[in-house]
Order: C-alpha cells, then structure tokens, then sequence
C-alpha cells in the first residue's frame, strides 16, 4: 500500500519534506506546516507535484464549479464592514456576505434573510425574512 502522511509539501512556498498527508482515492491533500488543501489553493507548486499527486481522473474535482454569490444589500444606519475575526480573513468575510458593525456580525442567507450574532452577548437572532430551512453559504456550491 502506498504512504500517504508525512509526505513532501507539493506547495513551493512551504517545502516541508515531511508534514504532507495525501488522499489519492478523493485526489486531495493537506499540508500541516503550511495549512495548505491541495489541489483547491492556487498556490505555485513544484514540477513534481502533479505527477506525485495527481488529480486528474477525479470526477469530484474535474467537474468542481463555485457559483457565484452577489449578497443582498444590508440596509442599516451604520455601514458595516468585511472584517477579519477569529482566524477568517476580511475576503471570505466579503465572499460569504458576512458584515461585521460594532456590536454586531450579520450573516446573509440565500433567500436574503439574516442571521444576527450579538458580539456582546454571543447571542444570535434573526430578521428580515429569515428561513430555517437553508444553510448559510449553501448557494455557493453547485
């Protein structure tokens, strides 16, 4: 059976010889030292990288599409931003809709309703039409 942890790092911005685990069946792979998943991170890897790791032949990643999300305009008196928290950097904040105001982070769902987490309190709550039957983000994936 073929080794598939504490393989080389395929990213060249990390080079790590040893903290690589890789799953041919799913055609995919994480790196430990540099958090990199492989194939989605459009990171620059080294020649090798395909030949060792290949994903070609992987029905899930060859047909892979990401539809594309414009999120509804959030309606408030003070403008909320798309603010880096608890490790989730400022882009995928923008991506997934999700504002961030001074008492408060606002989560927009696929029907446009919202999902409301009190930063005070750790307490959530909804308004403006919210569903309980559809997952936040659920309209990005195909």
């Amino acid at each position: 059976m073929e080794k598939t942890s504490h393989l080389p790092c395929p990213y060249e911005g990390c080079g790590s010889s040893d903290a690589f685990k890789w799953w041919p069946e799913d055609g995919n792979g994480f790196c430990h030292a540099c958090r990199g998943n492989y194939p989605v991170d459009k990171k620059q890897t080294f020649s090798w990288a395909k030949d060792r790791y290949p994903t070609s032949g992987n029905k899930e990643w060859d047909s892979m599409n990401v539809a594309s999300f414009t999120p509804k305009k959030i309606e408030s008196k003070d403008d909320g931003r798309y603010q880096p928290m608890r490790g989730i950097n400022a882009t995928t904040m923008e991506d997934y809709g999700v504002k961030t105001f001074p008492d408060r982070q606002e989560y927009v769902y696929p029907s446009g309703g919202i999902k409301v987490r009190r930063l005070d309190e750790k307490a959530f709550y909804t308004k403006e039409g919210f569903k309980g039957d559809e997952l936040f983000g659920m309209n990005l994936f195909t």
